[in-house]
């Protein structure tokens, strides 16, 4: 959260911030802690989960803190999960 007050400092007025994605879906993890659920490692996408929680609010604080600003969060887990989880409702059957 620093480096987003710094870019404040610089003038900048509109930051967006992206969560991370779906980590436990990933093949290096699938690899390294064996697939789960859907191909995807629970515990390790209930700890990104935690994360993008915690970024959240964060945002939503500094939201509040520099109120002529906008930081907009911008959530790429859970669309990457449903592609994980339903690759073909995406048209997508390699995946």
């Amino acid at each position: 959260m620093d480096d987003i007050q710094k870019l404040y400092g610089l003038g900048a007025r509109r930051i967006a911030v992206f969560s991370i994605p779906a980590v436990g879906c990933v093949p290096t993890a699938r690899f390294i802690f064996g697939g789960g659920q859907g191909g995807c490692v629970k515990s390790v996408n209930q700890a990104g989960e935690i994360f993008n929680a915690k970024l959240y609010s964060k945002l939503d604080s500094l939201n509040n803190k520099f109120p002529q600003a906008r930081m907009a969060y911008i959530d790429v887990y859970f669309p990457f999960l449903r592609l994980n989880q339903k690759p073909h409702d995406y048209g997508n059957r390699f995946f």
